[in-house]
Order: C-alpha cells, then sequence, then structure tokens
C-alpha cells in the first residue's frame, strides 16, 4: 500500500527511478532522495521502534533527528536515525530493542505492571541476594541497550579536518542563507553549515509560493565562491579561541552497508558565529506524555514532504 501525495514542486525524490532496501527482512521500494522513515511511511508502516523502559510502540514525531522514536539499525550500524539517513539500494534495515518481533514484542507486558515498576526500581530490586547476581546479570544483559554492536565490524574511515574562515554560519534555513550572504557581500569568507543533506531549511516543506524566496537564495549563496557550504554536517559546540568542532559524512566515497565514513572537522573563524534557526522543538500540549501531542514543525514538515516521501 502506498501513501504518497501527488507531485509538488519543489520536492527532492526522483519518482522515475526506485531502490529496494528490507525493514526486518520485507522488501520495500524507495525512490532516490527518500530517507529511510520517509519510504517506510510511504509504504504504509507506522511503527518504527520501541520505548526503551515499557516497550511500547512508537512512530515519526519531530522528522528532524531530534527525537529517539525512528531509531533503528542498519547493517551493523546501531541507532541511526531513520528519518535523517538517506534509503541507499540493498539498505538492510532492522528494528531494535524488540523481541521476538516489532509488531509482536513480548517485553511490551511489562506495561501491564507499569504501577509497580517506579522510576529507578531496577538499582534496588535485584541487590540481594547477592548469589543471584550473575543470573540477573545475564537477564538485564540480554533486556539493557538499543541495538547490537558487532566487534568483528571493520573499522570506518574516518578522518579529520582543519578549515579557517571568517564567519561561520550554523544552520542554512531561511535565516542563514542571508546571514552567508549578507557576510560575503561585505568580503569575508563565509563557511555554512547544516546537519541537513540540502538547503533552504522550512522553505523546502512550505507553501508553492517559497519556492522562488528559496531559489533567489540558493542561486546567490551557491554562486558565490566566498562562501563554503558542508551539508550533513553537525556542529557540536562552540569553544575556547573561537574554534567549533563539527562531525558530518564524507561525500564521494564508496561505503558498505556496515562501514560509514566520516569526517570530524576542527573549524576555526575570526570572531563572527551566527546560529540560525537553532531550538530545540517541544511537543504541542501541557503534557509531555500527551498521547499523538506532535510539535507544530514536524507536522508541517510531514504535510509539505508526504508529497516527496521527505520527513525531514
Amino acid at each position: 500500500m502506498t501513501t504518497r501525495l501527488p507531485p509538488r514542486s519543489g520536492e527532492l525524490i526522483d519518482r522515475q527511478r526506485t531502490v529496494e532496501f528490507t525493514f526486518d527482512g520485507q522488501s520495500y521500494t524507495a525512490h532516490p532522495g527518500d530517507t529511510i522513515a520517509s519510504a517506510l511511511v510511504a509504504a504504509g508502516v507506522g511503527v518504527f521502534s520501541r520505548s526503551f523502559k515499557y516497550h511500547r510502540p512508537r512512530g515519526l514525531l519531530c522528522c528532524a533527528g531530534h527525537c529517539p522514536n525512528c531509531l533503528v539499525q542498519v547493517g551493523a550500524e546501531p541507532s541511526v536515525r531513520a528519518c535523517t539517513r538517506p534509503v541507499e539500494a540493498g539498505m538492510a534495515v532492522h528494528s531494535q530493542n524488540a523481541w521476538p518481533s516489532l509488531a509482536r514484542d513480548a517485553m511490551a507486558l511489562t506495561g501491564l505492571a507499569d504501577r509497580f515498576l517506579p522510576v529507578g526500581f531496577y538499582y534496588k530490586a535485584f541487590v540481594h541476594p547477592p548469589a543471584l547476581w550473575p543470573a540477573y546479570e545475564k537477564v538485564l544483559r540480554h533486556m539493557a541497550g538499543l541495538g547490537r554492536v558487532d566487534p568483528d565490524t571493520p573499522p570506518g574511515d574516518d578522518d579529520k579536518q582543519y578549515l579557517h574562515t571568517d564567519v561561520a554560519v550554523v544552520g542554512a534555513g531561511p535565516a542563514g542563507l542571508s546571514a552567508a550572504r549578507a557576510a560575503a557581500e561585505k568580503g569575508l569568507r563565509v563557511l555554512l553549515l547544516d546537519d541537513n543533506p540540502t538547503l533552504g531549511g522550512h522553505l523546502r516543506y512550505g507553501p508553492d509560493h517559497h519556492q522562488p524566496v528559496l531559489e533567489g537564495l540558493l542561486a546567490a549563496v551557491l554562486a558565490d565562491p566566498r562562501i563554503t557550504v558542508l551539508t550533513g554536517t553537525t556542529v557540536l559546540g562552540a569553544f575556547e579561541e573561537n574554534w567549533l568542532a563539527a562531525v558530518g559524512r564524507t561525500a564521494g566515497r564508496q561505503r558498505t552497508p556496515v562501514q560509514d565514513s566520516r569526517r570530524v572537522r576542527r573549524l576555526r573563524h575570526r570572531g563572527h558565529r551566527a546560529a540560525a534557526s537553532v531550538r530545540q522543538q517541544r511537543p504541542a500540549g501541557h503534557h509531555a506524555r500527551q498521547r499523538r501531542a506532535t510539535p507544530a514543525a514536524p507536522l508541517r514538515r510531514r504535510a509539505g514532504h508526504a508529497g516527496r516521501g521527505r520527513d525531514g
């Protein structure tokens, strides 16, 4: 069953081509440009994972890689954010923290006894008698954790890079694009970073009348030789002496399904730094546990991207 919306301007997927991947052993079809999550949602899959403690079903929430709801295992790589990882041909994706299957998780029975399992109970309940701790430990080790780590997995092809610039702009939405353009017009070297694979922020999934604005900003930024763009790059923090630390997937390298290439970057700017649209998204409503509470921004993302099978 396919639940994609009709084509719309600005979509990133290539509807003329398809790729095959598997999720928990079942084959699915995606378009180039899809994320794992968008392809699964388009195929009618609504549950991606189970909650850590009570194993309650979890689906898409933030659609931006900011929540644990869509963590999956890709090959030997655990806890991959399905809403931001592009799908690839032959990719083997598996759910985590569920047994014997995601649909019928036996550990969900713990939810029936939630009133008897307060926060932190496991730190006290299995202390006595000490002689039984080895038995407790085996059970707890089997239940704990999310993905699985294979000690025989070959190391990834990682490297590091040092960059220098006049201005560093973190976030490539409309504010970040405008800031980078303004700084470049002053004759400054600009480094523009965004953790998404494409530029534009919310303009990519907004109304159609946003497209001319986005196209104008992108044309100006990409044509300016003073602006260096790094997509798929997350800035981890700002430190003394104008240093920034960032990590991103390395482009232009061949990866196997069990290997990933990352580049750690250390950036130094000349005292000019702009953080554009850096914020936390909170669920709507007064209670974090309110059922089906979804932040407004992800709702707009899902509504705008559904037509192109993209949710973040």
